[in-house]
Parts: C-alpha cells; sequence; structure tokens
C-alpha cells in the first residue's frame, strides 16, 4: 500500500483508465518520492476507527409529511435525515432540526446555503457537507423547506424601524450578547456570527426570538435570560439585522434593513 499511494501521489493521471473521467487528485511538484512514500506508510499505519452512532444511517424511512417526488428522492439520496431531524425523525448530528427553517431562514441565503454552505456556528464541529446539488435541486429543496416547515408561533410584524437601532446596539451591549456573538467585528464564536445576519435570518423570526426566548429554539441553543418585552425585541433586531455582511455577495443580496412582513 505505501508504494501505491506514493505512485498516486506523485503521478496521478497515471491511474486514469481509459473511456473514464480524468482523475481529479492535483499535482504535487513539490512533494519529494520520500516524503510521498512516508505519506503511503502514514496511511497504511491507520487503524479502522467505529463511526460515532450519530453519523450512521438510520433505518428509519421519512416521515409521512414528505411527498413523494423530487423531493423524498433529493432527501434520500443525499440522506438529510442522517444529520437532521424533522417531525421528530432523522439523526442528531445537526443540532437544530429542520423544524421551522422555513420560518427561520431567508429563502434566497438558504438556497445558495445548500450549493455552497458556510460555517454559521464556530462552536459547532459538524459542518454541513458540499453536496453538489445543482441551482435546481437547491431550489426544489428550499421551496418545499419554505412551504411545509414554517412556525406557527412566529406572528408577522410590522417593518422594523431604522431609528430603534441606536437603542438596540445599547442593549446589545449592556445585555453582554458578545459573549456569544459576534457582531460588527467584535465578540466571541460561541453562537452564530451575526454580521449580516440580515441575509441570513427573516426579520419575523429575530423578533420572535428575542420576545418568547428560547422556547423557539430548544436544546438550551439561547440562553433563558435572553427574553424582551416586544419593544425592546424589536429594537435589538433592528441593531441586530443593521449589521453589514462580512462577505460581499450577501451584501449584494440582502434585502433592506427595515424589511419585516406586513401582518
Amino acid at each position: 500500500m505505501p508504494s501505491y499511494v506514493a505512485a498516486k501521489l506523485l503521478h496521478p493521471q497515471g491511474f486514469d483508465l481509459p473511456g473514464q473521467p480524468a482523475s481529479r487528485m492535483p499535482l504535487q511538484p513539490r512533494l519529494s518520492p520520500l516524503e510521498a512514500q512516508a505519506l503511503g506508510v502514514a496511511g497504511a499505519a491507520l487503524r479502522p476507527v467505529a463511526l460515532p452512532q450519530a453519523y450512521q444511517r438510520l433505518p428509519k424511512r421519512l416521515p409521512g409529511q414528505v411527498p413523494a417526488g423530487p423531493v423524498a428522492r433529493l432527501a434520500e439520496t443525499y440522506r438529510c435525515l442522517v444529520c437532521h431531524q424533522y417531525q421528530g425523525q432523522g439523526g442528531s448530528v445537526a443540532w437544530v432540526a429542520l423544524d421551522g427553517a422555513g420560518t427561520r431562514l431567508n429563502q434566497r441565503w438558504l438556497q445558495q446555503f445548500l450549493r455552497e454552505p458556510l460555517t454559521v456556528r464556530m462552536d459547532q464541529p459538524e459542518r454541513m457537507p458540499v453536496l453538489g446539488l445543482s441551482p435546481a435541486q437547491a431550489e426544489v429543496l428550499t421551496a418545499w423547506l419554505v412551504a411545509n416547515t414554517a412556525d406557527p408561533r412566529v406572528a408577522p410584524q410590522l417593518p422594523l424601524e431604522p431609528g430603534q437601532i441606536p437603542r438596540g446596539k445599547a442593549l446589545f451591549v449592556q445585555h453582554q450578547c458578545g459573549q456569544c456573538h459576534v457582531a460588527d467585528g467584535g465578540g466571541t464564536m460561541r453562537g452564530p456570527t451575526l454580521d449580516g445576519a440580515l441575509h441570513r435570518l427573516q426579520p419575523d423570526y429575530v423578533v420572535a426570538l428575542l420576545h418568547q426566548g428560547p422556547s423557539l429554539l430548544p436544546e438550551q441553543r439561547h440562553p433563558a435570560t435572553a427574553q424582551f418585552s416586544l419593544v425592546d425585541a424589536r429594537a435589538l433586531a433592528a441593531y441586530v439585522l443593521s449589521l453589514p455582511a462580512p462577505w460581499p455577495w450577501a451584501e449584494a443580496a440582502a434585502p433592506s434593513p427595515d424589511q419585516g412582513a406586513q401582518p
């Protein structure tokens, strides 16, 4: 095995088969034969490690609420319920269930995330894999999630008022939200980064989460002390959703800061 690995590293195209796609393994021009052989020995020394239960594919079928057709086929092909829970079924690798995603996440962000997942929670070691979804497949999954995972506890709100942003910032500092969140380039990464939150989260959900407290986000993902009056929740939401995104494409896709659903 060490010699095979060394040859593969040094001459990956030499393993291409006629009529088959070319190797995607990049050339390693700076890798010496001795280094390639050392990597082969290291690989051969690896021993099997039991796969954690949470990462194993579950024998459960999809919930009855998932319709037959493209969505069910995609969910089965990419094993979505190995990591995610929906309606009480599925795995526990992902910390947040799919229930409520249609109310929680911005549709355009969700569709982009399914194709090009990025890290939202730095404190969580598990990462969404790159599935290689086509734009059409991502659109199908996004449309189904938006239509079928709404949270009835999130009530439509009037548009947020930009004039409340300074008060919201003061509340953010007063309640030490930066101990868990990155905002405006500062803070810590125990929770999701809030810079560019407007691109990712729906305003109505942010207000509901801050007003109703952790009941909207179980598993103690949000502290019980982070529960505000509706007035304060709206001010804090206005500030959080005004934070600019750290990546340019997100800013281009983000809605206006005062966006909100009409009652």
